[in-house]
């Protein structure tokens, strides 16, 4: 994800599914900030071998991740 700012016009966003696209780091830390009403986040069926910045994410509406 080349430009993360653009997330800031996404504050009411409460599904992304990014699977599939051979990505293999997730800045989640960088991107909890801007989407904190994401409910779905999916992140199936990628490279992402790193979960930390994922499990780090402090996303209070979050209830499914996939990865």
């Amino acid at each position: 994800m080349p430009n993360v700012l653009c997330l800031q016009l996404l504050t009411h966003l409460k599904v992304l599914v990014l699977n599939g696209n051979q990505i293999q780091r997730f800045p989640g830390r960088l991107i909890a900030k801007e989407l904190q009403s994401l409910t779905i986040l999916d992140l199936s069926n990628n490279l992402i071998e790193e979960l930390d910045d994922i499990a780090d994410m402090n996303l209070p509406n979050l209830s499914v991740l996939d990865y």
